[in-house]
């Protein structure tokens, strides 16, 4: 961030924060400085993996008043974080953007947003240059083509890249900031040293994140057959880790403020502990009764081992294909057993709040280390989910203060989230990139503009 103007009114707030700080004082006269605002969880395309797909669903929203009462803080403020979903699908957020002009009355103010990267026209880019600065960041969950598809259904490749170059052209680190957010799941971790060396190519600094909470079916940490689906992971994590390290005795210019080399020994541990907690497993055989034919009408049934009743902390999982018959055997970690579990059936392996856990779905820990239940699947009636942008069209919104009780109420959670290309996560690293010759003409020829 640039020296801190103190003759402002952002500046004046801060030295009487840090002062009353300095004084112990517990009750402050100082305003925040700083800003979070999550406004609604609007988004225009369906990403499987999205942590904010439960929000979505529940139709999450702000009232327009705190909306309004934070704009009003502006000046006293040295960074808002406006959060979304995809914040330009937000008109209260385009239309401060497109009308703020505080330079010259907060030059200590920051702008701070993580989008899609889908909306970023030159226009939106002309308005960011009058802001005093700003820091963007941009989820691109892989540079290959192919697998960012997959992870971010809807987006578009080429026209997320395109809208990158833009913002590349004008960053200007520390005042303008831009930073690509990439999660890394079991789609993509065997593409890992190729997107970091592409974000070391084009200058951006890249933010890795290790999926471990949300969906199973990506998480790092948890497996339905770990020897199947960790094929090519330690080849691909020491191959991240040397170009890491030759990226640090370079000095390269992307890494000196966000380095993903703690993210890389993150995965590093996380694969090393998975692969020592498999060497001991429990078999948990569970038999279906689907006598009412309720599997066929789920999006994507999957049996989960969890601790606490709770979706968000599995430990072992198995996707249910009625072409196997009857009864599936799930692999759980005997390190696993050190509080209870619970089984249950997720009719969709992307909604975390629908789990049906018959009566006995407590598992203790035990010397067998093969246990047997059984589970009746209940009558199921599928009602087809509606895109995330069909939520955001319907409400026609011209006005940012229209209340958040006129928008639609939500439906079933998201059977239709998976793509129908969508089979299993890639096993084998990809090939190459071959689109980065043309993303860095791009980025020149804006540059030269």
């Amino acid at each position: 961030m640039p020296k801190l103007d103190r003759n402002v009114e952002s500046g004046r707030n801060l030295v009487l924060a840090r002062q009353e700080w300095l004084e112990g004082r517990t009750i402050l006269s100082a305003k925040p400085t700083k800003i979070g605002f999550l406004e609604r969880p609007d988004c225009n395309i369906d990403c499987p993996a999205c942590i904010q797909n439960p929000l979505r669903k529940r139709r999450v929203s702000h009232r327009p008043e705190t909306r309004r009462d934070i704009i009003d803080m502006v000046p006293k403020l040295l960074e808002l974080n406006w959060y979304g979903g995809e914040p330009y699908l937000l008109p209260g957020f385009r239309n401060f953007v497109r009308e703020y002009n505080g330079a010259e009355h907060n030059p200590n103010f920051e702008l701070s947003f993580m989008t899609n990267g889908t909306m970023i026209t030159d226009q939106e880019v002309n308005h960011l240059k009058r802001l005093p600065g700003f820091n963007i960041t941009v989820s691109i969950d892989s540079f290959t083509e192919s697998t960012f598809d997959r992870l971010r259904p809807g987006a578009g490749f080429n026209r997320v890249m395109n809208n990158l170059s833009r913002l590349l052209a004008i960053q200007d680190w520390p005042v303008r900031r831009l930073t690509v957010a990439m999660i890394v799941g079991k789609t993509n971790i065997c593409e890992l040293a190729q997107n970091i060396a592409c974000a070391l190519d084009l200058g951006v600094r890249l933010m890795v994140n290790p999926i471990v909470f949300y969906p199973v079916s990506e998480q790092v940490n948890v497996f339905e057959n770990f020897e199947l689906q960790t094929i090519g992971w330690d080849d691909a994590i020491s191959a991240a880790e040397e170009v890491t390290k030759e990226a640090r005795r370079a000095d390269r210019r992307a890494i000196r403020n966000i380095d993903p080399t703690g993210a890389v020994a993150e995965l590093r541990a996380l694969f090393e502990a998975s692969k020592a907690a498999q060497r001991e497993l429990v078999e948990l055989e569970i038999s279906l009764d689907d006598s009412d034919a309720g599997l066929a009408q789920m999006a994507r049934p999957t049996l989960i081992v969890c601790k606490h009743r709770s979706a968000w902390n599995a430990v072992a999982y198995t996707e249910v294909d009625r072409a196997k018959g009857n009864t599936f055997t799930i692999c759980i970690p005997k390190s696993c057993f050190d509080g209870p579990l619970h089984f249950g059936l997720m009719p969709d392996l992307f909604d975390t709040d629908a789990v049906i856990f018959p009566a006995d779905c407590l598992i203790d820990a035990c010397s067998s280390t093969h246990i047997r239940r059984s589970l009746l699947v209940p009558p199921f009636e599928r009602t087809d989910q509606r895109k995330n942008v069909s939520y955001v069209e319907a409400l026609k919104v011209t006005d940012p203060d229209q209340p958040a009780r006129a928008r639609p109420k939500a439906g079933p959670p998201y059977p239709k989230m998976r793509p129908a290309h969508w089979d299993r996560p890639a096993l084998a690293p990809p090939k190459g990139m071959p689109f980065i010759a043309l993303l860095a003409s791009h980025i020149r020829g804006h540059r030269r503009q």
